[in-house]
């Protein structure tokens, strides 16, 4: 029960992030920086969203760098999901870059 749960979560995040897919842009980054408790379960997400991103025809990327978030970096990314962060993970600036690219049509789960 517990496999079909999670599986019936990971199409939900790619129903979300396929909803603004073109041709030109299917990668998903995956974030999951923590800066407190670490779930126990980040790694075995991100495991599976890789696995169900191949399986959709898309390329997922993941970092736990915040200094990733920048305007160049994001456009090239038609989803980014935050997988279990914990803590305050950007800084302003980086929330900044963040706020913008959802702005221009980027989507988040």
């Amino acid at each position: 029960m517990r496999i079909i749960v999670i599986f019936i979560i990971y199409g939900f995040i790619f129903s979300a992030c396929q909803g603004d897919i073109d041709d030109e842009s299917t990668s998903i980054l995956i974030f999951s920086k923590t800066e407190g408790y670490r779930h126990k379960s980040i790694e075995t997400g991100i495991d599976s969203i890789k696995i169900i991103g191949e399986r959709n025809g898309m390329e997922v990327y993941e970092t736990e760098d915040a200094s990733f978030f920048e305007e160049k970096n994001l456009q090239s990314f038609a989803c980014v999901i935050f997988l279990s962060t914990t803590g305050d993970v950007l800084n302003d600036d980086q929330q900044g870059e963040f706020k913008r690219y959802i702005q221009a049509g980027g989507s988040f789960f």
